[in-house]
């Protein structure tokens, strides 16, 4: 039945679009995921801190965006959708520009943390 309703206000094509959208965004978070780690263990080398805090950067990133997700769906709902967007989109990359300035491994965890959140929010 949900999927009747679904059909009579789209067309199938659009639909399809969307399906392979979803795909194509759920593959890149893995992959992108499994590229950066081999990766950090140069920018641990760069700290001068053992290999053991790869695991922790990471662990930060997803707490970061799970963080979030309770606080989106109000604001989202009190603002609109596209504030929310274009506002996490410019928290995102003003974040992105902190990266040239981390000069500890505990701003590089910070500048993660809050990367997420720009993230989450201009999904």
């Amino acid at each position: 039945m949900i999927f009747h309703s679904i059909e009579s206000k789209y067309n199938h094509s659009k639909l399809n679009l969307f399906v392979i959208f979803l795909l194509i965004y759920e593959i890149s978070t893995y992959i992108a995921n499994d590229m950066i780690m081999p990766g950090m263990i140069k920018v641990v080398n760069s700290f001068q801190t053992s290999e053991s805090y790869v695991s922790t950067s990471l662990s930060i990133y997803i707490l970061g965006g799970a963080s979030l997700q309770i606080v989106v769906g109000p604001l989202s709902d009190h603002f609109g959708r596209r504030p929310i967007m274009i506002a996490g989109a410019a928290f995102f990359f003003s974040v992105l520009f902190l990266f040239l300035f981390h000069f500890l491994l505990l701003h590089l965890y910070g500048v993660d943390f809050f990367k997420e959140w720009g993230f989450v929010l201009s999904l």
